[in-house]
């Protein structure tokens, strides 16, 4: 990847391959193949966003297989680079797929974190390590952020993939937002920022709400959402077209709900 001018290492886990990077003091690591296929201007690009929930149902790598021989980009929080799921990640359909994943810590003695599969080539991935921790666990929430060229495009399109820290207070929990609609304060193109933001409460929902407002991101509204008020997982968009939104009430292999959405930059 052109971006990553740091030294890589690169090595097999069964039969995928894995590379780390180092970037600042956030490690990257990939499975599988980039693609050589770019992203053209109006084409349409299927999203899944989805906090697996380490994918502790036995059911849930078969729905994530299905979600990835239909879907361009999944935006995956609480992976679990396990050994069964890094076999299943080698194997068609998720294979066709580039995983990056920005570890937040060790669980059972595998990387936990967040991830960004792709069908197309990137330009450039980062990750933000949140400015707090969670309380007795100590452990940092991840956003990983993926830049893909348009063709026929001067722009670019910026996506990003949050867990937001949890069992926080109020100011905490604005301090990683602030970092997270960070990370697009140069962009001008179009943006999706998607994820499990842990907006618990009142308080925080009314701050992401307003703040994403002012910063030009509109909330997605989700068809088939009966979720009420306490909603965690949310998609704001940003000078791209929204031609559908779903949220999918017959997958069940999560503690989350799957967000299925659909775009054209």
């Amino acid at each position: 990847m052109s971006t990553l001018k740091l030294a890589l290492v690169a090595f097999f886990i069964g039969s995928s391959l894995s590379i780390k990077a180092q970037a600042n003091d956030i490690e990257l690591i990939f499975h599988n193949q980039e693609s050589e296929k770019k992203i053209f201007q109006g084409q349409q690009l299927k999203i899944l966003v989805w906090n697996i929930h380490k994918h502790r149902d036995k059911q849930l790598i078969s729905d994530l297989q299905n979600y990835a021989a239909t879907t361009d980009i999944m935006l995956i929080q609480e992976i679990h680079l396990k050994p069964d799921f890094l076999d299943a990640i080698s194997l068609l359909p998720l294979s066709g797929h580039l995983f990056t994943t920005a570890p937040s810590f060790t669980f059972k003695d595998y990387p936990t974190g967040v991830a960004n599969t792709s069908k197309y080539r990137l330009i450039r991935q980062f990750a933000l390590k949140s400015p707090d921790r969670e309380p007795f666990i100590k452990t940092p929430k991840m956003s990983l952020y993926s830049e893909y060229e348009i063709i026929n495009s001067k722009n670019t399109l910026l996506v990003g993939n949050v867990h937001g820290i949890n069992f926080a207070n109020i100011e905490k929990f604005k301090r990683h937002m602030e970092q997270i609609f960070s990370a697009f304060d140069q962009h001008t193109g179009p943006a999706v920022l998607a994820g499990d933001f842990n907006s618990k409460t009142k308080k925080k929902t009314r701050y992401l709400m307003n703040r994403a407002a002012e910063l030009g991101f509109e909330l997605v509204p989700l068809e088939g959402d009966f979720r009420g008020k306490k909603k965690l997982d949310h998609i704001f968009v940003r000078n791209i077209k929204v031609t559908k939104a779903i949220l999918n009430n017959d997958i069940k292999s999560s503690d989350h709900p799957a967000l299925e959405l659909t775009v054209s930059p």
